[in-house]
This record gives structure tokens, sequence and C-alpha cells, in this order.
């Protein structure tokens, strides 16, 4: 909770949703009413995937002490322990190689962060988490707060949103298609894009298989899976 104010006020405001008010003791945040999120608005999805890029564009910003936010390297390397030891608890429900990928992707964006690019990364932008401002803008709710590089917040937007991934004729080449334009509206890195993107869907749908009835996980497995 402490992480989320802290977030709340480094945005102030920009891109998120403004805090008023907060009652650490209490775990309470009074915050700017907004309108509807965007999975609620009915939009095509290039127009979703637009918005929420538009409105990280507006959220990233340079921390002058990040001392208070998890960095990107640590999250990195949490999710390679979290990927190789949830795939064992869930009896191993994907191929090995779709596990030893994101592991390698993992030690690649822990050890190409360059602090100098870090900015303030919502953790979690995706259409839920992107809310109507009532001018033709959006902004965030939710922000997990991290001091991260900027492709690393483009990753939500890459693991969801499966089922056209899969419908497409060649699924790799469609999830390399929304990487590029995911960095093109932003201006940065498509690879690393891809690759954040590739370990985010990969830990979600273990995530899911865990925490969730159902076998949506393996979508997001599959999704993976065909993209090595």
């Amino acid at each position: 909770f402490d992480v989320a104010v802290h977030a709340h006020r480094l945005a102030a405001g920009r891109g998120c949703v403004e805090l008023l008010d907060a009652d650490l003791d209490e775990h309470a945040m009074l915050l700017e009413r907004l309108g509807p999120n965007l999975a609620d608005l009915d939009l095509p999805l290039a127009e979703m995937l637009r918005a929420i890029a538009t409105t990280l564009r507006t959220f990233w910003r340079p921390v002058d002490d990040p001392s208070g936010l998890r960095s990107g390297e640590d999250q990195a390397r949490w999710l390679a322990e979290y990927v190789v030891r949830t795939w064992d608890e869930l009896g191993r429900p994907c191929e090995r190689r779709v596990i030893d990928r994101a592991v390698e992707l993992c030690g690649r964006r822990a050890r190409g962060l360059d602090p100098s690019r870090a900015v303030l990364v919502h953790g979690d932008a995706h259409g839920w988490n992107t809310v109507a401002a009532g001018d033709g803008t959006y902004k965030f709710v939710d922000p997990e707060g991290l001091f991260s590089e900027p492709e690393h917040d483009l990753a939500v937007a890459m693991r969801e949103y499966n089922e056209p991934l899969l419908a497409a004729d060649d699924t790799s080449r469609a999830v390399r298609a929304r990487a590029e334009r995911l960095a093109g509206w932003c201006g940065v890195d498509a690879d690393a894009v891809w690759e954040w993107g590739f370990v985010e869907r990969v830990s979600t749908g273990l995530a899911n298989l865990r925490d969730f009835d159902g076998d949506d996980g393996l979508v997001f497995l599959e999704v993976a899976r065909r993209c090595l």
C-alpha cells in the first residue's frame, strides 16, 4: 500500500488518477472520480492498445530517488524464479523450452537495464486499469510503481488479448507486429517490448492456472509456445 501511495505522489495526477488524500495507517486513499475503463467502452483492440500506449507516455517520468520503488532488475530476477517454481508446482503444464526461454529473457532484461533510461512505470497497464478522464484522454488506476525501462510497462499490453493472436495465420508474426506497433507509438525498442511481453505472458499464464478455475492460463502459454 505504501508503494502505491508513493507511486501516486510521484505521478502527481499525470497519466494516473490523482491522489487527493491518503491515510497510511488505515490503508485508505481518496482519489479523483473518473469514468469507465477501456474494457467497458467496447473499443476495437487497436484503439485500446493505442490508448494504453499513449497514456503510458504521459505517465512515465524520471525519478530522482528510486529507493522506494522495486527495480526492473529485481522484478526480472523474481519472475525468473517464479516461473520455474510455479511450473513445477503445477505439474509442468507446458513444455520446458517455454520456461527456459522465459528465464533466459528475464536475465537479458535484468542485465540490459540502463539506469539512465529508467522511469517510473505503472506495472499493470491493461485496459481494466485505463480509465476515461472525461476529455478524450485516459488515466491509470492501481499503479504498482516500479523503477524500470519504459519497455517493461508495455509487457502487459503484450500479454493480454490473446484470442486474436491465436486466430492469426501466424501467431508469432502477429505478436511481433503488436510489439512493433506499441514500441512505435511510444518511441522505444520493439525487441525489449517483445521480450518483456514473453516473460509476462508466461508468468501470467502460470498464475492464472494456479489461482483461477478454467483453462485461461493455457491460452497465455500456448501463445508463448507459438512464439518460440
